[in-house]
């Protein structure tokens, strides 16, 4: 069935119609648009609906037969259509896991044991409760989509509804505190002192490994003492390279620097032209995620610490939480859309009713609109 996204222009609205077609030669699935200018929705969905019935005639909607893996080909850049860079990367991600469990599964083979099967696979690869919410929510979205476009019957939508997800407790995650990574870093500065002067950024500032491998010397003030984060590192087709925008909007924030960042910044900012890289990769260009890891991560496990890199970002924005730090400013400096989101995923701090009760006033915590007043 072909359906209508709303989308704006600078000349008024405009509505965009996706399908599949089912190619008559290869026996692919396609993915066709349309455009409809104009303000009127109405006329829109007639047209929608007329294109829909000459398909249907034609025959060209698929018959299910078509491996999971032909279909995401085609699925994959409707889906990935205006998201993030985080979350282009983790569907992405996604994409591959499904391929290598499911890539010869026929679409229309899909049913409830799919989904069972599915959590069963993700458990033995030792993916976390959330992570496997992610999977059963991207495939329940293949499943729809290939309904809305006729590939599957809409019998399957009964089904959907009796997949249950996983349940998703929140817990502790690995944490790395300053001491450790201080540790840490000392002992990988030898084999790779960028790595080192990026964990005590991490350690001191709970800012994201990508936000850091992005920093040049325009976002260090050090006069100020004060860090912008206003980019980010992140995977595209071409390999990794640096977004002018963090993850999301709140990520756009300054901080405070330390005495202990003062000192890892200065040499770096007199030696490195404005706007390039204060942590780049060995041939020039931006550090890989991959890489940094592997570097830390054998030195780490020597020492008995954490290995991950949001190890540190998790314990700053524990600790700051434990010493009294309102949530609305731990939200603000960790780069979250809203404290809701910090309280959510920091709820193992909350290990008494006092700290649950300061979450919940900061929550509902409004700053006052100053009342004008109007001169007599």
């Amino acid at each position: 069935m072909a359906f209508l996204i709303k989308r704006l222009r600078k000349s008024g609205k405009c509505w965009k119609m996706h399908w599949g077609v089912k190619d008559q030669k290869t026996g692919k699935t396609k993915i066709k648009t349309k455009m409809f200018d104009g303000t009127d929705k109405k006329a829109a969905l007639l047209e929608a609906r007329r294109i829909e019935a000459e398909m249907s005639q034609a025959g060209d909607y698929g018959d299910g037969a078509q491996p999971l893996a032909a279909f995401l080909k085609v699925w994959m850049p409707y889906a990935s259509e205006g998201l993030s860079n985080s979350t282009l990367m983790q569907y992405a991600w996604q994409e591959r896991v499904l391929i290598e469990w499911f890539g010869d599964l026929p679409l229309n083979k899909i049913n409830a044991l799919t989904f069972v099967s599915l959590g069963r696979k993700a458990k033995e690869r030792g993916f976390q409760p959330y992570t496997i919410q992610l999977f059963t929510k991207i495939l329940k979205r293949i499943v729809r989509d290939a309904m809305a476009w006729d590939i599957l019957p809409p019998t399957l939508g009964p089904m959907l509804s009796t997949v249950k997800m996983v349940k998703n407790p929140r817990k502790q995650p690995p944490i790395r505190s300053i001491e450790e990574t201080e540790l840490l870093a000392s002992r990988v500065r030898a084999a790779n002192p960028t790595a080192a002067d990026m964990l005590l950024v991490a350690a001191f500032t709970g800012v994201r490994w990508g936000e850091i491998a992005a920093l040049t010397p325009a976002d260090i003030d050090l006069d100020t003492k004060r860090l912008h984060i206003a980019k980010t590192v992140a995977y595209e087709k071409g390999g990794v390279t640096v977004q002018n925008a963090p993850k999301s909007k709140a990520g756009n924030r300054y901080l405070p620097l330390s005495e202990e960042l003062i000192r890892v910044f200065t040499p770096r900012v007199n030696t490195t032209a404005e706007h390039n890289l204060l942590f780049p990769a060995f041939r020039g260009g931006p550090l890989s995620h991959s890489v940094c890891s592997k570097v830390i991560s054998g030195p780490a496990e020597e020492l008995g610490v954490a290995t991950g890199w949001h190890a540190s970002r998790h314990y700053f924005a524990s600790h700051l939480l434990r010493n009294g730090v309102p949530l609305p400013a731990v939200s603000k400096m960790m780069g979250h859309s809203s404290p809701q989101i910090t309280a959510s995923l920091y709820s193992w701090v909350l290990d008494n009713f006092e700290a649950e009760a300061q979450v919940l006033d900061a929550l509902r915590y409004r700053v006052a609109k100053p009342k004008l007043r109007v001169a007599k």
